[in-house]
């Protein structure tokens, strides 16, 4: 439980943040990223090399342990940084442009309206392979471990047969074999 006082600071950081139409950034373990609208000129601007950057939203979320969301003008003939991997997965939004996007092992050839995503730890990439800059918009998020180890091993379902709902450890997931039971992993 987060004490009052530091309850109603974050209330208040959210409200003047909201106030003047900038992101609330992760202060702290409890802060999170709240309801607001952010508009280009007030993203966080990184102009670099390839193209300018422009962060909208990071930090956590009520159910993301973390989140990204921003844009990226990739100048023609430049690629932010060769293909990589990172532990988040990630979604990408051509808007304007052409150029190619590596993901799945495969070079895709892309401009607006497509659409990438790449699991966790996947291999991707993008460039501008045009003579007008590709302006695309990601996502990068994580979710949060809800599950303990021993879960894993023996997940702990809820079975409704009936009206009476049970509760029970299924060791050997041979509830698939009942047709008709409701089986929900808790």
């Amino acid at each position: 439980m987060i004490p009052m006082e530091n309850r109603r600071n974050i209330l208040k950081l959210a409200g003047i943040s909201a106030a003047f139409g900038m992101p609330l950034a992760a202060t702290g373990a409890a802060a999170r990223l709240g309801d607001v609208i952010v508009d280009a000129k007030h993203a966080r601007l990184e102009s670099h090399s390839f193209g300018d950057l422009r962060v909208f939203f990071e930090g956590p979320t009520a159910q993301l342990k973390s989140m990204t969301a921003g844009s990226l003008l990739l100048k023609p003939g430049q690629e932010p940084h060769p293909p990589h991997q990172h532990p988040e997965e990630e979604f990408m939004i051509v808007t304007e442009g052409t150029g190619q996007i590596l993901v799945g092992g495969k070079m895709h050839q892309v401009g607006p309206g497509c659409m990438m995503y790449s699991e966790a730890n996947q291999l991707h990439g993008v460039k501008n392979t045009g003579s007008v800059p590709l302006l695309f918009y990601y996502l990068l998020q994580m979710a949060r471990l809800t599950r303990y180890k021993a879960e894993a091993e023996a997940p702990r379902v809820r079975v409704r047969m009936g009206l009476e709902p049970k509760w029970f450890w299924n060791k050997t997931k041979a509830l698939r074999n009942f047709p008709g039971w409701v089986v929900k992993y808790t």
